[in-house]
């Protein structure tokens, strides 16, 4: 060791460290002075502990350095906060600008911090400044000119081999505040992502935020997994194209030309289903069908075909193989086809039960059945008036057909007419003689005119015809009244006369076979006498109806 300077130790006072008179005062922190007490230094110490007070603050009023002379911790005593100073050189691989080793161990029930920060800021009395405090301020600038990397903070929990142990990394617990955010991630780019990673350091997937206010998961290829689009929707994708989308009003879309899968049903790698409760959507490769069924709750199996659709798009309710494009099977009839007229809708009901369709409406509404085509959405129709109980049949749009509540049946439609003769003076003789009608009395259709009746429709049409005579004589052998049709000419003749000047009536009726656009005229035929026969209206006419 170097030795005093001058000869006496009076004399080398100054170039000594002294204690106040009594030494240390146990865990009260004395001053520590030159030997004279001339000089006082910026230390005070006691038994436990060491304080370093400066005569003025300075940016280095304490300093650490290494063996080189270089600073690596310094405290400025005028900010009231510490700065470490690491100068990193080649001279080590892995410099550390702090290094913390804390090694515990122990028998006895334990809770152990390796660094402990408390950072506390009390309230103020008063005031409305605003505090923005940070525990931890970590900052990182990192350049290199090679494939190099940054990482902020970089976390190694390892648990113990023995007893239940659970590790946790990163242990994050926020509250009290008007706003509570276990983390917060940022970045200067477009886009933040966080990075998932196995052991080995491999990525395994990203979480992520962009500027376009989306989220979501990528996988380890940087490919969209899941996240959150436009309008609040939520898209999944696979290798980066869109398969599902869930919109913000709870449509549920997917691409074309994209499919649902479904887990297989029942153990049979052809049926694949959905359960719902008590009931399965299932699907069938081998039936080539596509059903609702009832699961059997034992095995899960498809116990009852509930609804069918199979491959030619034909619905079977209780059917797997429908006959017919909606087919509803109450018990099995033992028809096996249809005729390609009814193959649109199927009641089928077994032997003893009745297959039929109920349509139900309130006690004062119509029910109906209606027939439409590219003209009209109204074109016919079965019709039941509840308030009135009456059915009517609608054909061309109007009612063709009535049954009353009583049963009574009309025909609206039914071509039926009846038109009075005109009178006629000295008829002539030996000729016929057309009849002339006047103005009728109803006409359905409006079939008859100009003293003709045409037929609107093939069918079997009743026809009745009486015209009154006077002033008839005894020369004339006979009266021949003559209905005359398109096929045929039917005669109703009154003879024997023996008294001048006799009213009769002559006349019959005929049901008449005729087809469309068929006529039916009258004409009177007076074979001798003198012409002084007289046809009276009153009494005389014709009608006609058409009977099937």
């Amino acid at each position: 060791m170097a030795s005093l300077t001058g000869s006496t130790i009076a004399a080398s006072y100054e170039q000594l460290l002294s204690l106040p008179d009594g030494g240390l005062n146990g865990n009260t922190l004395v001053a520590v002075t030159d030997g004279d007490s001339s000089t006082a230094i910026g230390m005070k110490v006691a038994t436990s502990k060491i304080e370093i007070i400066p005569a003025s603050d300075d940016a280095n009023a304490f300093e650490v350095s290494n063996a080189a002379g270089t600073a690596i911790l310094t405290i400025n005593s005028s900010t009231t906060s510490a700065s470490l100073v690491h100068t990193v050189t080649t001279a080590t691989s892995t410099p550390k600008a702090l290094f913390i080793d804390a090694n515990t161990s122990g028998v006895a029930a334990q809770d152990s911090v390796g660094l402990h920060v408390d950072f506390d800021r009390t309230v103020a009395g008063s005031g409305t400044a605003a505090h923005n405090d940070i525990g931890i301020n970590l900052d990182v600038n990192s350049a290199s000119l090679g494939t190099s990397s940054v990482i902020g903070m970089d976390i190694d929990v390892v648990g113990a081999t023995g007893g239940t142990h659970t590790a946790t990394g990163l242990d994050v617990t926020v509250g009290s505040s008007d706003t509570n955010y276990a983390a917060s991630f940022g970045d200067t780019g477009n886009e933040v992502l966080v990075r998932l990673a196995s052991n080995s350091n491999n990525a395994r997937g990203f979480i992520y935020a962009n500027n376009n206010n989306q989220i979501g998961f990528k996988d380890s290829d940087g490919d969209s997994v899941y996240q959150t689009g436009d309008n609040e929707s939520h898209i999944w994708s696979t290798q980066g194209s869109e398969t599902m989308r869930l919109t913000a009003g709870g449509e549920l879309t997917l691409p074309f030309a994209k499919q649902l899968r479904w887990n297989t049903h029942g153990g049979n790698a052809n049926s694949r289903a959905w359960g719902f409760g008590a009931g399965v959507i299932a699907g069938s490769a081998s039936a080539d069908h596509f059903g609702i069924s009832r699961s059997n709750a034992d095995d899960n199996t498809l116990d009852t075909n509930v609804l069918v659709i199979d491959k030619d798009g034909k619905i079977g309710i209780a059917e797997t193989a429908p006959l017919a494009t909606l087919h509803v099977k109450e018990g099995d009839s033992g028809l096996s086809s249809l005729n390609s007229s009814g193959t649109n809708v199927f009641l089928e009901a077994n032997g003893s039960n009745a297959a039929g369709m109920t349509i139900a409406s309130g006690n004062t509404a119509n029910g109906y059945i209606i027939f439409g085509d590219s003209d009209s959405n109204f074109q016919g129709a079965i019709q039941y008036d509840h308030s009135s109980s009456e059915m009517t049949l609608v054909t061309s749009a109007a009612d063709a057909l009535r049954i009353s509540s009583a049963g009574e049946v009309t025909k609206p439609l039914q071509p039926a007419f009846c038109v009075p003769a005109v009178a006629d003076t000295d008829m002539t003789v030996g000729g016929a003689q057309a009849v002339v009608f006047g103005t009728e009395r109803f006409d359905l259709g409006g079939d008859f005119a100009s003293n003709t009746f045409v037929a609107p429709i093939t069918g079997k049409y009743q026809f009745n015809i009486w015209l009154k005579f006077d002033q008839l004589t005894t020369n004339s052998n006979y009266i021949d009244v003559r209905l005359i049709t398109s096929n045929k000419t039917h005669s109703f003749m009154y003879s024997q006369q023996s008294t001048v000047g006799v009213h009769d009536m002559v006349g019959g009726s005929v049901l008449a076979d005729m087809d469309a656009s068929d006529t039916v005229t009258v004409a009177v035929y007076i074979d001798a006498g003198g012409a002084t026969i007289d046809l009276i209206a009153d009494g005389s006419f014709l009608s006609g109806y058409l009977a099937c």
